[in-house]
């Protein structure tokens, strides 16, 4: 027998017996005041090992009735409250469970099959299944690879496989199910001192009532029926509940958020800043003109310039399938490119505004999409342009934005046309191009004096500084990063998921508070025209509770 099922056994024992004294009339006093002994230590021993709660009023509000006014309102109430508690408990547990369950259903892996990267469901898993584990994520399922590192990107030799013969579900509780347990711990709940404040309050009301000449019995009775119809758990359950089902949703969808301010901080974004790279265009990446002055192959000679970065751009030109011509002794990254040397030769690599700033002559590629020149000890050899393919559901995004209030700006350190070309595409009226990291980050400075809250939506790789400086960070990235918000799964809908799913928690918290208020007038109501007892004043918090998580699920499981 499992130990929820022990525990309400035996408070329906200890209520049978409750009732059979009642029924029989035996030696009454003597058998009340046991079942009120007995029923008050299992309860003070149950909640000294949890955690007192709304316990410390129920118990104030029992002992205070066995004492003065009825010895069977006062053990009725601990049987109620026993319940009531144990009802909520399980709530709680399974409410966790399924919100557990939900976010880890949905997680998803990476795969090798038919000699590729897959990305699968955990639904899916098979034994024997070959997962992928890369740079930025640490294995969970055998000690012998914990902490490890492996480079992020395609397929190559040193990508690591792992034949999956342990616990599936070890492996599930990684990475977001791990995430959203720690912050869904961090949600807050009524403290001691709620209670305590209450407490003070209705002494306060029972002073009162006691100086208007109202008797003792009634003054008690108006007194008590005020600490359970201002218990602070119903409210702090309106908000609590829709929060951990919306932050649920969002690890669901692999929207990680760093803390639960991070959550209510979006609604407060005026500004949302895009950068091009990984945002605006996608990581298919293709050539479209090679403008060669020289016998060299442009493309093997960049991928050799390019063997040591880490970014969009040199993970592409490494993919190309040439070797590399040489090593390189020294490298330097420059705002727009770089400077590489190799034994006697001096390359310099990058954007036509970086070969202008060095005042090195180039003949400027027209060709729409991101131009790399190259030069070789102030020989000009050429340019390859590479071109991205555009996220297009980007632009359903920036107009459910806008519809929203906030403005969207992109902020790009390519060149005019390509960027033009892009934004123009996307219905994205403002834009910057040509500008480096240090004009960036002058932008989310200058927005921060002037009190404009901006939305910072990056690679996290290439604009860290940035991300610290934003007032709202979101990376997209696969691996874990120190932004506010990450996103895993390279799907850009998840922005504007975000914001849908905080306005669903605002209309389902407005909601239970509204609820709440009308249920708290209710028993008002029924305590003037004198039919509430204290017993009823508990079931309807209980009834208000179930009420609260029922609109939650309607609200924002179903948006």
């Amino acid at each position: 027998m499992g130990l929820y099922m022990k525990k309400i056994v035996l408070s329906i024992i200890i209520l049978i017996c409750f009732i059979l004294v009642n029924l029989f009339k035996f030696n009454t006093t003597y058998f009340l005041i046991a079942i009120f002994v007995i029923e008050l230590i299992r309860l003070l021993i149950r909640k000294f090992k949890v955690k007192l709660d709304y316990f410390i009023i129920i118990l104030f509000i029992s002992v205070f009735n066995a004492l003065i006014l009825n010895l069977s309102t006062a053990i009725s109430l601990l049987l109620i409250y026993d319940f009531l508690d144990q009802i909520l408990e399980i709530l709680d547990k399974s409410l966790h469970k399924y919100l557990k369950n939900y976010v880890k259903n949905d997680y998803i892996a990476s795969f090798f099959e038919n000699n590729k990267e897959v990305l699968k469901k955990f639904s899916t898993l098979k034994k024997k299944d070959i997962l992928i584990y890369k740079k930025g994520e640490i294995l969970t399922t055998s000690g012998k690879y914990n902490d490890n590192y492996y480079e992020i990107g395609t397929i190559v030799d040193e990508d690591i496989f792992l034949e999956s013969d342990k616990d599936y579900k070890e492996l599930i509780d990684s990475k977001s199910l791990k995430a959203y347990n720690s912050l869904q711990k961090t949600i807050r709940k009524p403290t001691l001192v709620s209670y305590i404040v209450l407490l003070l309050l209705s002494t306060i009301i029972f002073f009162i009532l006691i100086y208007y000449k109202y008797e003792l019995n009634i003054a008690l009775f108006y007194t008590f029926n005020f600490m359970l119809i201002f218990l602070p758990i119903t409210f702090f359950y309106s908000k609590n509940i829709p929060l951990l089902f919306s932050i649920a949703y969002l690890y669901k969808e692999r929207i990680n958020i760093n803390n639960i301010n991070t959550f209510f901080k979006v609604n407060k974004v005026d500004v949302i800043v895009f950068d091009k790279t990984s945002v605006l265009t996608d990581d298919n990446i293709s050539i479209v003109n090679i403008d060669n002055q020289s016998d060299i192959n442009l493309v093997q000679l960049i991928k050799t310039l390019e063997q040591n970065t880490y970014d969009e751009i040199g993970k592409f030109f490494r993919k190309q399938e040439y070797d590399y011509l040489f090593k390189i002794d020294k490298s330097k990254k420059l705002n727009g490119g770089m400077i590489i040397n190799s034994k006697e030769d001096e390359y310099y690599l990058g954007n036509y505004d970086f070969f202008k700033h060095n005042k090195i002559k180039v003949k400027k590629n027209k060709t729409l999409g991101t131009a790399i020149y190259v030069v070789k000890n102030n020989i000009f050899l050429g340019s390859v342009v590479i071109k991205s393919s555009i996220n297009k559901e980007v632009k359903d995004i920036v107009k459910y934005l806008e519809k929203i209030n906030k403005e969207v700006v992109v902020l790009s350190g390519d060149n005019e046309e390509y960027v033009r070309y892009i934004c123009n595409t996307l219905d994205i009226k403002r834009y910057s191009y040509n500008i480096n990291k240090k004009d960036k980050l002058s932008f989310l400075l200058l927005s921060k004096e002037e009190g404009t809250k901006v939305l910072f939506i990056g690679d996290y790789r290439n604009d860290k500084k940035l991300f610290k400086e934003a007032f709202l960070s979101c990376a997209i990235s696969k691996k874990e990063t120190e932004a506010d918000i990450t996103i895993d799964n390279n799907d850009l809908t998840d922005i504007k998921r975000l914001f849908i799913t905080y306005k669903a928690y605002k209309v389902s918290f407005i909601l239970n508070i509204f609820l709440t208020i009308l249920i708290t007038i209710f028993k008002l109501l029924l305590l003037y025209l004198g039919i509430l007892s204290l017993e009823v004043s508990l079931l309807i918090t209980l009834i208000n509770i179930l009420i609260i998580i029922f609109v939650s699920i309607e609200v924002l499981m179903f948006k």
